[in-house]
């Protein structure tokens, strides 16, 4: 069955590859693989390995892309000599410089087999049985038809990275990894091959993690050596997000514990200053700042049959004439900006800006809004960081956001007249309550990680 799943991974277009042409693939992607592993040199003291993936890199700085939530945090251990970043692809070169691993996993074709002659994970890394998960999952929410096939992509992928990063990790020899999303299949890879090894991991925290995240939330049965795919530590920027972690994990358990730090974008902000992230969207700012109000509006991908639902449409032409409506996309939303500038043009609404919204850093953007609008997105966290208040439009917040809905930090209004009444009377609020942190630097946060980590050992 492994084989029917992943050979469609590996056909061109006029059709399946010849088992030649396989073991070609194979050759020429080992051979690219020792010669990166043989050009991996470990660093005299490597406290820290700092994976990040292609998708990480949201924004550019000084016209080099930029993973907002690591490469803060890899720029200030690189340049204490006590870190390293890598990365799997090229990809061009980046503002924090990174190894290139150039690994493929949909090239391993070879590898399959020992994967399936291990049935699985082998005996040290077990899973449950496949279709008895699916059956157990189609037992909790009835309706879902959920497969075998549905799952061995994933999970390939996930044991393709975890054998690669072995090799890695004993050459490199960290004395920690730091990752972001740990759920994600390549990082849970490397996750499992840091557990194997001994060595603790931290997952930093890149959004929203409410009470249903249903990768950070409701396990019911945590096993007495911890989840060999999830971090030791789970950096969280307050308290608040903390506690999501310890209904599960409780504080005292040897695995899978909380660290409360900062969001690190932001605060590296702060101590850097802004000029450099700025300076490129200076033209674009200076016209936002000519609007007394600037509502920030980030919209999300396919949740209703139009890039902009029809309530906030109406919302926008009720509005007073000098409201500017910065509408961001979603990085998934079909629509270009310009689309939806002609769709806003059409409806009657010309104060807007969706080009540079949508372009520069979302830091950015929302320190020069005043309100911040939006379906139900987590940027209300981020939003909240700069005392915006948000108002969310979707009946669907009471799922998504409770506790920032009970905590007023977002209010919900489904209506135009309701709407603009929030955005009229809405004033500046404190996130503190909700972050926790204090006015700690991210520096002071690395600190206490290194006290809490590496000298506690990930115990």
């Amino acid at each position: 069955m492994l084989a029917a799943v992943t050979v469609p991974y590996l056909q061109p277009d006029d059709g399946p590859l010849a088992p030649a042409a396989v073991l070609r693939m194979q050759a020429n992607r080992a051979a690219r693989h020792r010669q990166r592993l043989a050009e991996l040199r470990p660093l005299e003291r490597l406290d820290w390995l700092v994976f990040t993936r292609d998708v990480e890199y949201y924004t550019e700085v000084e016209g080099k892309p930029f993973a907002t939530i690591l490469d803060p945090i890899a720029l200030r251990l690189i340049t204490a000599g006590r870190g390293r970043k890598v990365r799997l692809f090229p990809g061009g070169p980046c503002h924090v410089p990174a190894t290139i691993l150039d690994h493929n996993p949909s090239q391993q074709v070879l590898l399959a087999r020992e994967f399936t002659a291990h049935g699985g994970w082998g005996p040290d890394m077990a899973i449950p049985e496949l279709a008895e998960l699916c059956a157990a999952a189609e037992r909790l929410a009835p309706g879902l038809k959920l497969r075998t096939e549905h799952l061995l992509g994933p999970i390939w992928i996930m044991w393709s990275h975890y054998r690669h990063f072995l090799e890695v990790l004993r050459i490199l020899r960290p004395r920690a990894v730091m990752v972001m999303c740990h759920h994600a299949p390549p990082v849970m890879g490397l996750l499992a091959a840091a557990w194997r090894l001994g060595i603790p991991s931290v997952d930093v925290q890149h959004g929203m993690q409410g009470r249903y995240h249903p990768a950070n939330t409701h396990h019911s049965r945590l096993p007495a050596g911890g989840f060999n795919t999830m971090p030791s530590y789970f950096w969280q920027w307050g308290r608040h997000f903390a506690e999501q972690i310890e209904a599960w994990s409780p504080l005292g358990t040897h695995w899978h514990k909380t660290f409360i730090g900062i969001h690190p974008w932001i605060s590296h902000l702060a101590q850097s200053g802004w000029d450099n992230v700025e300076a490129p969207w200076k033209q674009a700012l200076s016209g936002f700042e000519r609007y007394p109000v600037r509502i920030a509006v980030s919209l999300q991908s396919r949740i209703y049959d139009q890039p902009i639902p029809g309530h906030l449409l109406e919302t926008m032409r009720r509005a007073p004439a000098d409201w500017l409506w910065l509408i961001r996309n979603h990085p998934m939303t079909e629509e270009s900006p310009e689309q939806i500038s002609a769709m806003l043009n059409a409806a009657g609404i010309p104060n807007h800006d969706t080009a540079a919204a949508t372009a520069m850093p979302l830091a950015v953007l929302l320190r020069h809004a005043t309100h911040h609008l939006t379906p139900f997105s987590s940027a209300v966290y981020e939003a909240a960081l700069f005392g915006l208040p948000s108002v969310v439009i979707d009946s669907r917040a009471r799922s998504y956001l409770p506790d920032l809905l009970e905590r007023n930090v977002a209010v919900l209004e489904t209506t135009p007249d309701a709407i603009l009444e929030r955005l009229r009377h809405a004033k500046r609020i404190q996130a503190g309550d909700l972050f926790g942190t204090g006015p700690l630097t991210l520096d002071e946060v690395l600190t206490r990680l290194d006290r809490t980590v590496l000298d506690d050992g990930g115990a």
